[in-house]
């Protein structure tokens, strides 16, 4: 069996990694190739497109970046497939649905056309109009999550969709206290200070992972006094946040560490993770916090709520005051928080496993290959919910 995946771009995004960790799994079972218009656009997509051409996986580009040169994307994609002659295409991400869909009409024979929705919110508006198409063109859609599945704004026709929990390629446990020790020491973190993390782009309004509200809170707060802020990630976004953080008062106490690859060893170091986001689907810097037993603070949406335990406290998503008080809670308790946490770590990184998330995947392929897209017969196949 040959299977193409087609997403945006290889960048940092949770989407992104996802892809480049499925695909490697997927390897064992199928052979794979991955398709993107938009290539490689930082370091974090070289370090993909290096993880995938190790594992043997073919990455080819569209290299398109300018909006008016989009309109050719799906003669070229279509162009793609038609050489490549895939079993299954595997679309990621809103444009990259789109331009899979339009692709069809060009291919000749058409392979069978899936794709994973990775939120549960369409941001641009072009695709929130055209969902009830894309839900026409496409024989299966898989969710990230329970949630994405259900959310209104993805429209996903039951008869021929189902629910896959995003995976990660396990983090190693390694010993805390070690990695603890070295990682505030690379971040040159104040004796005694507590650190709180958060992992995610830095994107313009509407901004999902809600760094906004968190230096808000950081700030009103007083954390400074007690605490570093950690940052990881990037994004148009920064700037504005760099800015804000410098009008509080509070630039010294954060570490801006931009895109990085090892991020389990600062989940590691951290006293809390916080993950405050306005909307989500199955975010992988929650997967991988979870699967280490590290404490979060988490927004009470339906997406996150699946890591709710005694190691989690919820906010109220957008609330600074809420936000405060969980942060404060966190890391009065934190200790307490991991030591529940770590009691979790099995059942996460059985549910996360990427190699068990590629299995799911590939056992949908097979059942679509040999049955079409009949639901009952696909979800008996493959024993997921729909």
């Amino acid at each position: 069996m040959k299977v193409l995946h087609v997403i945006n771009t290889l960048s940092a995004g949770g989407a992104e990694v996802f892809v480049t960790d499925l695909a490697i799994a997927l390897r064992r079972h199928c052979e794979v190739a991955v398709w993107t218009y938009g290539g490689v656009r930082d370091l974090k997509g070289q370090s993909l497109r290096s993880r995938l051409q190790r594992a043997g996986i073919e990455v080819t580009s569209a290299g398109i970046s300018k909006k008016l040169q989009m309109v050719s994307l799906p003669a070229l994609l279509a162009g793609c497939i038609n050489e490549y002659r895939p079993d299954i295409v595997h679309a990621h991400l809103d444009q990259s649905e789109l331009f899979s869909a339009l692709s069809m009409y060009l291919c000749r024979p058409r392979p069978i056309l899936i794709r994973t929705i990775h939120s549960t919110r369409i941001c641009l508006p072009l695709a929130r109009k055209l969902r009830p198409w894309l839900a026409t063109r496409f024989d299966w859609s898989v969710a990230c999550s329970d949630a994405a599945l259900n959310a209104h704004e993805n429209a996903l026709p039951k008869s021929r969709a189902c629910a896959i929990d995003n995976g990660i390629t396990l983090p190693e446990l390694g010993e805390r206290a070690v990695v603890r020790r070295r990682v505030r020491a690379e971040l040159d973190v104040r004796p005694g200070m507590k650190v709180l993390l958060q992992i995610g782009a830095m994107r313009v309004a509407p901004m999902q992972k809600a760094h906004d509200v968190v230096i808000e809170a950081f700030a009103a707060g007083g954390f400074m006094r007690t605490s570093e802020l950690v940052f990881l990630g990037d994004g148009p976004g920064r700037a504005g946040i760099e800015a804000r953080a410098k009008e509080l008062g509070i630039h010294p106490s954060i570490h801006f560490c931009g895109v990085v690859d090892e991020v389990a060893k600062y989940i590691l170091a951290a006293d809390i993770v916080l993950m405050p986001s306005r909307y989500e689907g199955l975010p992988i810097a929650a997967a991988e916090a979870a699967c280490v037993g590290a404490p979060m603070v988490l927004s009470d949406i339906e997406p996150l709520r699946l890591f709710a335990s005694k190691a989690t406290s919820l906010c109220v998503p957008g609330d600074v005051i809420s936000l405060i008080a969980s942060m404060h809670y966190g890391l009065d308790h934190c200790d307490d928080m991991w030591q529940e946490g770590e009691k979790l770590i099995p059942a996460f990184r059985e549910r996360f496993d990427i190699t068990g998330v590629a299995m799911r995947y590939f056992d949908l392929y097979s059942s679509l290959a040999s049955q079409g897209a009949n639901q009952n017969e696909v979800v008996n196949a493959i024993g997921i919910s729909s």
